[in-house]
């Protein structure tokens, strides 16, 4: 039977962190996936954290990895707010111009 260990968690953990830096690196101009990759780079960071924590047999770590996961969830709902306060100023134009953060 197979065994789940540390390095099958790293595998994933760098897959899911290479595929947030290809995000940003790819989608240069768009704001909202630019945001959601950089969600995926900390989701990466947070599967070594806790995976190593879980490994080592250390729940602050855990814990600190589901802290960690809170902020996140609350800064893209203050993101997620943003964007819908630049999105009712401007209308579609956000879309148009790129120039989003200078305006």
């Amino acid at each position: 039977m197979l065994q789940i260990t540390l390095t099958h968690y790293l595998i994933l953990a760098s897959v899911v962190f290479t595929l947030g830096t290809v995000g940003v690196i790819v989608n240069k101009n768009l704001v909202l996936n630019i945001f959601i990759s950089i969600q995926l780079m900390v989701i990466g960071v947070c599967i070594n954290l806790i995976s190593f924590a879980y490994f080592k047999y250390n729940l602050e770590g855990q814990a600190f990895g589901f802290f960690i996961i809170i902020v996140m969830a609350i800064i893209s709902s203050v993101g997620l707010a943003i964007l819908i306060v630049i999105f009712r100023k401007k209308g579609r134009k956000i879309f148009e111009n790129q120039k989003l953060i200078c305006d």
